[in-house]
């Protein structure tokens, strides 16, 4: 029998046997590359066994790190959701409203279908408004600028004429009109140039607690409060934590447009940052430039009316004005003060907005 050398060492040897002389039948020669096979084959299928356990020991590897990350994950949801649930049921004694009740909005939800869309606002009502604000947070704390009592204000001249108008933070010429199928909306009255300002934050109203804010929404009427929660939103512009806020003129008749969506024609930006902006950036990148940890930053964001709404594109006349919302929204859902809201509407009914 031959030893076990390498296939072409074996045709090797089996050649030199023949040339010389040596008979050696065709079955010998036949067991010896059987033989052969059989190793070659074991040799083989324990390299594939080795294979297939690396394999699986990777496998086992990726499914223990998305197992803890799954975990993780979950528990720090549970977490930051209880941690908000035991907030909001910590009553604040010294408040002087406890409780307030719940608006039933569920007739709002009409504005969607066009029907019993409710009226605009006038300039008196939005000063009403701002004076039941005022009233309602420390005067050192009011977010509000100080023309906020004045119905009107004087605008730069147009053609060579002073035109007076009503007072708002809006700094471009607009109409308040009725949008088709969205209810209440906001018009260009004339065209509006790329990167020109729109509006800007002078009235928007910030609560810096819950009970600033149960103590506002406490003064309004039924409607007012229903508009209250449909208006208001959650962010950290100012860098000093989430606050619940909501824009006192008619900032609150902008309609909502996905970033994607070619009618998306404005953002809201820091004037001091204009020249920072890259309108072809997704708001969730440029977003991030309203988080800045410099002091003197978020000392220029802290100035009443430098936070504002600015024109992506050109805006021709007679066009709706509207922008992404998640532009401005974010946390509404796990902030405290939401839980303000949370029986104003049955829970699928939060949806339909």
């Amino acid at each position: 029998m031959l030893s076990s050398p390498s296939r072409p060492k074996l045709r090797r040897s089996v050649r030199d046997i023949m040339e010389t002389g040596i008979n050696i039948y065709d079955d010998d020669l036949d067991s010896v590359c059987s033989i052969l096979d059989k190793r070659e084959e074991s040799g083989f299928l324990q390299e594939r066994s080795g294979s297939n356990e690396i394999l699986s020991r990777c496998l086992r590897v990726l499914y223990l790190f998305f197992s803890t990350m799954f975990l993780a994950g979950s528990t720090i949801v549970c977490v930051w959701f209880l941690t908000y649930w035991v907030k909001a049921s910590v009553k604040d004694e010294t408040c002087p409203v406890q409780e307030w009740p719940y608006p039933d909005c569920s007739r709002q939800l009409t504005h969607k279908q066009g029907n019993e869309i409710p009226p605009m606002y006038t300039p008196e009502h939005w000063n009403e408004v701002r004076r039941k604000y005022h009233e309602s947070v420390p005067a050192s704390r009011s977010s509000l600028g100080k023309e906020w009592q004045n119905l009107y204000k004087m605008s730069p001249e147009r053609d060579g004429i002073v035109v007076t108008e009503h007072n708002n933070g809006f700094v471009a010429p607009v109409d308040f009109k009725y949008s088709p199928g969205r209810g209440r909306g906001v018009y260009a009255n004339a065209v509006i140039k790329k990167g020109q300002k729109i509006w800007d934050n002078r009235y928007r109203g910030v609560f810096d607690s819950d009970c600033s804010a149960k103590v506002f929404l406490n003064k309004l009427t039924e409607e007012e409060r229903c508009n209250a929660i449909f208006w208001g939103y959650s962010n950290n512009f100012q860098g000093k934590g989430f606050k619940y806020m909501m824009d006192l003129d008619g900032h609150a008749y902008f309609n909502h447009c996905s970033y994607n969506e070619k009618s998306r024609n404005s953002e809201h930006h820091y004037e001091d940052e204009l020249e920072r902006r890259d309108y072809g950036l997704p708001h969730f990148f440029s977003f991030s430039l309203l988080h800045s940890t410099d002091q003197a930053t978020l000392q220029r964001r802290n100035t009443i009316g430098s936070h504002g709404l600015y024109a992506t594109r050109d805006i021709p006349a007679g066009e709706e004005i509207c922008f992404d919302y998640h532009d401005i929204h974010r946390n509404v859902i796990f902030d405290t003060y939401s839980f303000l809201f949370a029986h104003a509407l049955d829970i699928h009914q939060w949806f339909t907005l």
